[in-house]
């Protein structure tokens, strides 16, 4: 398994675009937003001692600006373990995750 520290992977404007990571091992400390279409596939989250899958996901408002958070356009994950990294976004991308997440699937188009 190839080990992706999320943060070397992004562009100058900390989007990470057009890639597929296969049987890696992502790593944070990172927070992941969707800005257009995402697939997860047989992917695992680990979280650390006390903490539940609920607590790697954090919902902000619709149309929200951030900083500092590790932007998705057209990536694709399967079959890796996603380690010290979480999930903002608005509702909708949130709600995704938490399907997702406990189901170990996630497809999240915006």
């Amino acid at each position: 398994m190839d080990s992706v520290l999320l943060a070397r992977e992004v562009n100058a404007k900390s989007i990470i675009e057009e890639k597929t990571f296969s049987n890696s091992l992502i790593l944070g400390p990172a927070m992941i937003t969707v800005i257009e279409r995402i697939d997860i596939r047989g992917c695992t989250w680990e979280t650390p001692a006390g903490l539940s899958l609920n607590d790697l996901l954090l919902e902000v408002p619709e149309g929200r600006k951030l900083i500092g958070v590790v932007g998705l356009r057209n990536v694709e994950f399967e079959d890796c373990v996603f380690r010290n990294v979480g999930v903002i976004g608005p509702k909708q991308a949130i709600d995704f995750f938490k399907t997702g997440i406990s189901g170990t699937d996630v497809s999240v188009s915006s």
